[in-house]
């Protein structure tokens, strides 16, 4: 028997403290190391650690097994790898990456006893291969192989679409406003020409000649009356009206008449130079 500490490996007597040479403290048969608590055990390392074992590596845990690292997680083995689960599943997440299963040298399966659901929420889902594509339900299948595509079912094989209806061309006459008549539509009759004097701007003497009685004649030999009538409070004759640009007089007075002439050329709009003989 060795000491361990400075204490002898043996076992007390039975209901006092005394070590009994008779009974030693069992030991193990071959060199182990044993780690055992009734709480928790903190193994932490500010390096590295490495664990190995020549034989087998057995990790079992009642509850829940929780391994996380900062970078990289990688599982090696020289043969086969399997993940099982009794219950709830298997399932590979990926926050901002891919998910890649690759197969190198053998297939890859996807087996399920049911239903397997592929889903792509946001994009597309595509399935390529170098040489040939088979899908079979039962004994029916649809074979891709290079440029042909055959579709083998035991029954019937039926092809359905929409029907898209798409009318004639169609026709129609297009109407049009009439145009506008931009033509000046002159009257059949020539244009007369026409006058309106006004009397105050030639009576000096007289600053209200309002009211004043006034006669509009043709100069020549044979004058002819053209109007007769009061000065109005503006001071204006009535409008006159000739065929042909004509020189004309007015008289303007009251008791004794006064006679005045007044040039007019009525080929102008407006008299620009407008005077009075007294005579």
């Amino acid at each position: 028997m060795y000491a361990v500490n400075g204490q002898d490996a043996l076992k007390s007597q039975a209901g006092a403290r005394t070590l009994d040479p008779a009974a030693p403290v069992e030991k193990f048969g071959a060199p182990l190391v044993v780690m055992d608590s009734a709480s928790s055990i903190n193994w932490a390392s500010p390096a590295s650690t490495v664990l190995f074992t020549g034989a087998q590596l057995q990790w079992t845990t009642q509850s829940d097994l929780h391994m996380a690292a900062a970078f990289t997680v990688s599982s090696v083995s020289a043969e086969a790898t399997g993940l099982y689960t009794h219950e709830g599943g298997v399932q590979a997440f990926a926050g901002n990456g891919p998910v890649s299963l690759q197969a190198h040298t053998g297939q890859l399966e996807i087996l399920a006893d049911k239903e397997v659901t592929v889903i792509s929420v946001n994009d597309c889902i595509e399935i390529k291969a170098s040489k040939k594509i088979v899908l079979q339900a039962g004994q029916s299948s649809v074979t891709l192989d290079g440029g042909d595509i055959t579709f083998a079912c035991p029954g019937n094989f039926s092809v359905k679409g929409g029907k898209h209806v798409l009318d004639g061309g169609a026709s129609a006459a297009a109407n049009f406003y009439g145009l506008s008549n931009a033509r000046v539509n002159l009257p059949t009759n020539p244009l007369r020409y026409s006058q309106q004097i006004n009397i105050a701007g030639m009576l000096e003497n007289d600053p209200e000649p309002a009211g004043a009685h006034y006669e509009i004649w043709t100069k020549g030999s044979d004058a002819r009356l053209l109007a007769r009538g009061t000065v109005s409070a503006d001071a204006l004759s009535e409008r006159i009206f000739t065929d042909t640009a004509e020189d004309i007089e007015i008289i303007v007075g009251e008791n004794e008449w006064g006679r005045y002439v007044h040039r007019v050329d009525l080929d102008d709009e407006e008299v620009d130079d407008a005077y009075m003989d007294e005579e």
